[in-house]
């Protein structure tokens, strides 16, 4: 689900209104969306939503799945 700034839901209103788990709120960083406007990688970036982002592809995909070069 992508969502605007400031528009946000509450992780339980997520929850509910999707009937799902929600398994992490990242956090906004302005030079992601700064990146990808460039054209650059957004994944480049060393900042906290990178490391959080590859702790829930982790969980997704299991340790074992997770390829060694990937970008997260």
């Amino acid at each position: 689900m992508v969502r605007k700034l400031g528009e946000d839901l509450t992780p339980d209103e997520l929850a509910l209104t999707t009937g799902t788990e929600v398994l992490a709120v990242l956090p906004h960083e302005r030079a992601v969306a700064q990146r990808i406007a460039r054209g650059d990688d957004p994944t480049r970036g060393r900042g906290a939503l990178r490391s959080q982002a590859r702790a829930v592809a982790e969980r997704l995909l299991g340790d074992d799945e997770a390829p060694e070069d990937a970008p997260w």
